[in-house]
C-alpha cells in the first residue's frame, strides 16, 4: 500500500522552517519544488509524521511563512504564472496580479495576528474573546479573498493561487472545528464549522457561500454588540471587524459572496476550472517541424502533459488533501491519488487521444530495477525492468541480458531524470541516477535538448512512441512517468 515517506517529509518539514526562522531563502528555483514543504506541513499538522503534533500556531505560521517569503512571493510563484500564462495564452494583467499579491500579503498579516494568539491562549493567557473575533473576522477576509482568486477571466492562470488560499481556509476551518469548544465557540458554532467545511470539501455538494457568510456576520455581530467582552477589544482591532461585518452585511442573494463560484465546493471550482484550462492548452513546438508526420499531435500532447502536471502538484494534490484537514484519518484511497503519476515526453505523435495519460497504480509497477536500450544513431530499442519483470518493449522483440544495466536498489538507487535530443526522431537518451550519476546513454543525434524531470520525484515508468523500421529507424517519441518522493510504497 502507499504509504508516507516520514524521512523524507522530515528533513523538507525541518528545513523549510529552520531557514525561514533564520531569516534566509529557501534555495528554490523551480516552482515545484516547494510542494514538499507544503505537503510536510500539512502533513505535520494532522500528525501524519511522527514528532510533530497538530501545534496549530506553529503549522498556519510555517505555511504563511513558506508561501510568503520574499524569494517566494517575487520569483517562485511569478514563474509559475509566467509557464501557465503562456500554456494557456491567457496573460493576467499586472493590476490583477498586485491585487492577488495584496490579498496573499493580507492572509499572511492576519493568519500572524491570529497565530499569536493561539500561542497565547495555549500558555494559558486569557485571550478567549480576541482569539474568537480574529477567527471569524480571518473566515470572513478569508472567503472575500477568494473571489479574486476565482475570477472568470483569470480562473485558471491564478488556480494554483487559488489552491493555496482554499488551503489555507479548510486548515482554519479545520483548526476550529477541533479546538473551537476550548477556545470558546459554543456547539453548534463548532457544528456549523464542520458543516461549512464537509460542503466546502465534497465534489458534489450544492455550496451557498452566501449563506456562509450571512451566518459568520451574525456571529461577529453578536460578539461585538457584547459591551463585556468587547471592553478589553483594543479599538483598532475592533474597527478591523466593523470592516469585515459591513463587507458582510452588503452581501445578499444578487451581491454573492463568491460571485464565480456561488453552488460549488472548493473540490469542485477547483478540478472544473483545471479541465477547462486544459482544453485551451497551446501545443508546444519547441525542437518539432510543422513538415513532419505526427508532430501536431506530440506538440499537443506535450503541452498537455505539462498543464496536467503542474495542475496536479499545485492544485489537484491539495484537492485531495482537502477532506482530511479537519482531523479525518487519511485514507489508502486518498493515498492512492495523491501518489498518481505525472508524465513529460519529448518527440512526435501521441498514442492515447488527449486525455490526461493514465497512471498505472503503484505496486503493478514496482521501483525501476534495469534499463535495456540500444541504437547507434537514434534510439532504436527500449525496454525497462520493473521489479523481477520487463515491460513492453519497444523498438525490439527480446531482451538480451548482456546489454542491460542495472540499478542498485539497494543501495537506494533510483532514476532522478532523462536528458533526451530530438527532432524528427529520437536522438539520444541519457539516464540518470539521483546521486548524479548517468546510469546509460543512447543514440548521437537530436537537434533539441530536453530535460524529463520534476523536483522530488523519481522515475517510475517509461515509455516509447511510433517506432518505425524504414530509414531513419527509430523510435519518434518518450514519455516518462514520476511519482513523488514524499510517498513511498509498503508491502506490509
Amino acid at each position: 500500500m502507499v504509504k508516507i515517506d516520514e524521512d523524507f517529509l522530515n528533513k523538507a518539514v525541518k528545513k523549510g522552517p529552520d531557514t525561514i526562522q533564520k531569516g534566509e531563502h529557501l534555495d528554490i528555483e523551480d516552482p515545484n519544488e516547494i510542494g514538499k514543504f507544503i505537503f510536510g506541513i500539512l502533513a505535520s499538522g494532522l500528525e501524519l509524521i511522527p514528532g510533530y503534533g497538530d501545534a496549530l500556531a506553529a503549522v498556519l505560521n510555517l505555511f504563511s511563512s513558506l508561501i510568503f517569503q520574499p524569494k517566494s512571493a517575487a520569483d517562485i510563484w511569478e514563474k509559475l504564472f509566467k509557464r501557465i500564462e503562456q500554456m494557456i495564452d491567457s496573460k493576467i494583467e499586472e493590476y490583477h496580479l498586485e491585487t492577488l499579491i495584496e490579498k496573499l500579503a493580507g492572509l499572511d498579516a492576519a493568519i500572524s495576528d491570529f497565530s499569536t494568539l493561539v500561542k497565547k491562549h495555549d500558555e494559558g493567557k486569557d485571550v478567549t474573546t480576541l482569539l474568537l473575533g480574529y477567527f471569524t473576522s480571518l473566515h470572513q477576509t478569508m472567503i472575500v479573498s477568494m473571489s479574486e482568486f476565482t475570477s472568470p477571466k483569470y480562473g485558471v492562470a491564478s488556480l494554483p493561487w487559488f489552491a493555496l488560499a482554499a488551503t489555507m481556509h479548510l486548515k482554519l476551518l479545520g483548526d476550529g472545528i477541533q479546538h473551537g469548544r476550548k477556545w470558546g465557540f459554543s456547539a453548534d458554532e463548532v457544528e456549523f464549522l464542520q458543516e461549512t467545511f464537509d460542503k466546502l470539501t465534497t465534489e458534489t455538494a450544492t455550496v451557498s457561500h452566501t449563506e456562509i457568510a450571512s451566518r459568520h456576520k451574525l456571529f461577529l455581530e453578536n460578539l461585538m454588540l457584547d459591551d463585556s467582552k468587547m471592553s478589553n477589544v483594543p479599538a483598532e482591532t475592533l474597527e478591523k471587524w466593523k470592516v469585515v461585518h459591513t463587507y458582510l452585511s452588503a452581501m445578499d442573494d444578487v451581491t454573492h459572496a463568491i460571485p464565480a463560484i456561488e453552488g460549488s465546493s472548493y473540490v469542485t471550482y477547483a478540478k472544473a476550472t483545471y479541465q477547462a484550462g486544459r482544453v485551451n492548452v497551446r501545443p508546444e513546438w519547441e525542437g518539432l517541424s510543422h513538415q513532419d508526420t505526427g508532430a501536431d499531435t506530440g506538440a499537443n500532447f506535450r503541452a498537455k502533459m505539462q498543464y496536467d502536471a503542474d495542475m496536479t502538484i499545485h492544485v489537484l494534490n491539495y484537492a485531495d488533501f482537502w477532506p482530511y484537514l479537519a482531523g479525518k484519518p487519511l485514507t489508502e484511497e486518498a493515498l492512492t491519488n495523491l501518489d498518481r503519476e505525472i508524465f513529460a515526453g519529448r518527440g512526435r505523435y501521441e498514442p492515447r487521444g488527449s486525455g490526461p495519460f493514465p497512471p498505472v497504480k503503484r505496486g503493478k509497477n514496482e521501483q525501476i530495477t534495469a534499463v535495456y536500450v540500444g541504437g547507434i544513431t537514434n534510439v532504436e530499442l527500449l525496454q525497462i525492468k520493473y521489479g523481477d519483470t520487463w515491460g513492453t518493449a519497444y523498438g525490439s522483440t527480446a531482451v538480451d541480458p548482456a546489454s542491460t544495466t542495472n540499478l542498485d536498489t539497494k543501495a537506494g538507487e533510483y532514476l532522478y531524470w532523462l536528458d533526451v535530443w530530438f527532432g524528427q526522431k529520437l536522438g539520444c537518451a541519457q539516464f540518470w541516477l539521483n546521486n548524479g550519476k548517468k546510469l546509460r546513454e543512447v543514440g548521437r543525434s537530436g537537434n533539441t535538448k530536453g530535460e524529463l524531470w520534476f523536483a522530488d520525484h523519481q522515475v517510475t515508468s517509461v515509455y516509447g512512441v511510433n517506432y518505425e523500421i524504414h530509414p531513419p529507424s527509430g523510435l519518434e517519441g518518450i514519455i516518462v512517468g514520476f511519482r513523488p518522493l514524499f510517498l513511498k510504497w509498503d508491502e506490509d
